[in-house]
């Protein structure tokens, strides 16, 4: 891997009276925006970053002091080989203890299902490498307008952005009213030991959700393994059986066991 990530600028044509917002080569792959003085801060998480949806907004946020990535679009987050992955330029980045806020369009944030769940998915990836992880909610514009952040900071300055951060909710919280989402979410993921035992103590209660109806809800969306043909059994089997099911944590250890651990 290069040690700069930087793709191809956006270009502005026009082609067939149709204008076409933003081009690149063929066969390139779609990559995060990352200015060299921002790929320098990877080793070092104490430094913030902003995420947002674009590269001009991303630029718009480092001229005024901000450490920002710009995804060329809200799903660019992702490895291009395994969506349930980082994409490898910001895989290679420290995240642990960072802070990191992410600041999707508005109002697509609020009334987008595939905006929004890109915004919790890219979260929950973060959140995994050890992130402190806060999601923006820029006001909501006039009726059939977008509203990035460029146009925010045109509009109020970059101070009342910086308001807005200090404001930003923790991810979960925004993620509390779409919990059926997210677990939806985790259940896809190949976890780690480590992980699973940080998302077993951490989201539930951060869901607002009982234990025993978060690892239902787990367990719903989990694949289910084919079912092989029946046989006798044991009495050994048998009695081992009936202590299993008389477990009161049998779901969770059922759902512990299922998780592909690496």
């Amino acid at each position: 891997m290069s040690s700069k990530a930087l793709p191809t600028p956006p270009i502005n044509v026009e082609k067939e009276n149709k204008e076409v917002k933003y081009l690149q080569p063929s066969g390139i792959v779609t990559r995060p925006y990352i200015l060299d003085h921002i790929w320098k801060l990877r080793e070092k998480p104490h430094k913030p970053l902003v995420i947002t949806e674009g590269e001009k907004k991303a630029v718009c946020l480092c001229k005024y002091g901000w450490n920002a990535i710009g995804l060329p679009g809200v799903w660019n987050f992702t490895n291009t080989i395994d969506k349930n992955k980082l994409a490898s330029d910001l895989e290679v980045f420290n995240w642990r203890g960072r802070n990191v806020h992410i600041v999707y369009d508005s109002p697509d944030i609020y009334d987008n299902y595939q905006v929004r769940m890109a915004a919790l998915k890219l979260s929950l990836f973060l959140f995994l490498e050890g992130a402190n992880v806060y999601i923006v909610l820029l006001p909501k514009p006039k009726p059939k307008e977008k509203y990035g952040v460029d146009d925010f900071i045109a509009e109020q300055g970059h101070e009342a952005f910086k308001e807005l951060c200090e404001k930003a909710k923790e991810w979960a919280k925004v993620a509390q009213n779409h919990p059926r989402d997210i677990i939806k979410v985790i259940s896809k993921l190949n976890l780690s030991k480590e992980q699973f035992t940080l998302i077993q103590a951490f989201l539930p209660k951060a869901l607002g959700l009982g234990k025993k109806d978060f690892f239902s809800l787990l367990y719903a969306f989990k694949p289910k393994p084919e079912v092989k043909n029946s046989k006798e059994w044991t009495q050994e089997e048998e009695h081992r059986a009936k202590e299993l099911l008389a477990n009161p944590a049998l779901l969770q250890k059922f759902i512990e066991a299922q998780m592909p651990f690496m």
